[in-house]
């Protein structure tokens, strides 16, 4: 039987440290948003996304809205299998 909290406690975690390596990566090395987004939607306008000025409010949102999506989903899926297994 898996405890839900320790699971969603440690893919939580995982998750944020992949969203922290994301942002180094992306302020180290800007151009990789353009080969990013150019191979995921080919034909989309660059120009929009030209300046790499995200204020650090939204950066905190996107990690907490990350970190409490992953905890949620990944809480409810081991309760639910938790529950199925007996």
């Amino acid at each position: 039987m898996l405890k839900p909290t320790k699971l969603a406690n440690a893919a939580s975690l995982v998750a944020l440290v992949c969203y922290v390596i994301y942002l180094i990566v992306l302020t180290a090395f800007p151009s990789l948003i353009h080969i990013y987004v150019s191979s995921m939607a080919p034909g989309y306008d660059l120009s929009s996304i030209e300046s790499n000025s995200i204020s650090p409010g939204f950066t905190l949102l996107g990690a907490a809205m990350l970190v409490l999506s992953v905890w949620t989903l990944i809480f409810a899926t081991v309760w639910l299998y938790n529950s199925w297994d007996k």
